[in-house]
């Protein structure tokens, strides 16, 4: 996982990913895809996490920059997962189901470990 190409995205597998869902201020600023350039590995059984809301959120990144860019303090393990988000409920006038969004059916699986 790198950040960011030229056009500012999150580059997964070899493949920019365009990120509609990120966050918009009143006045339709977006948040950046990263606040810092990272290029990372994800371990083998452990998932990177990123919000929506990525100046506000405590996710991966921002444990990744607080833990001197420890990769095992800014993942979860895969066992640790008991279930999947499944609605947003608030802002009530964002209410819906949720899948996993389509801009990720372009990523291509991580090449096997060596």
């Amino acid at each position: 996982m790198v950040c960011c190409d030229a056009q500012h995205r999150l580059t997964i597998n070899g493949q920019s990913l365009d990120e509609p869902f990120i966050y918009r201020d009143a006045d339709g600023t977006q948040d950046p895809a990263a606040d810092q350039s990272f290029d990372i590995v994800v371990p083998s059984g452990r998932l990177w996490v990123m919000g929506d809301h990525r100046s506000q959120s405590g996710d991966s990144l921002e444990h990744y920059e607080e833990s001197n860019k420890d990769i095992d303090k800014s993942t979860i393990e895969e066992s640790s997962i008991v279930g999947r988000a499944f609605t947003i409920f608030w802002p009530v006038g964002r209410a819906t189901w949720l899948s996993v969004p389509k801009e990720f059916d372009s990523i291509p699986d991580a090449a096997p470990a060596k």
